[in-house]
């Protein structure tokens, strides 16, 4: 037997779990826990949604494009950063 149940994580309640005793009784079961594919966002679409976001990045995307970078010699960066400041 099979079921699959597509719950929002505050229905995963008490409730929840005597149905399944209940349907399942003695037998024994396997439980796999997956986010919908179907409300996933994919990581586009996140970025997309969150307009504060989606405009910074456009924003650099522009100014890339236009030679406006700023080049960072990391290991500097990194030696500047472990200096402890007192």
């Amino acid at each position: 037997m099979e079921a699959t149940y597509h719950l929002n994580p505050g229905e995963l309640n008490e409730t929840f779990l005597k149905a399944m005793q209940l349907l399942f009784q003695d037998r024994r079961v396997k439980v796999t826990v997956e986010v919908d594919a179907e409300t996933e966002l994919d990581e586009t679409d996140a970025i997309r949604t969150n307009k504060p976001y989606h405009e910074k990045l456009m924003r650099s995307i522009q100014q890339a494009e236009a030679g406006l970078i700023e080049e960072v010699n990391l290991d500097q960066y990194l030696s500047d950063a472990s200096v402890d400041v007192h």
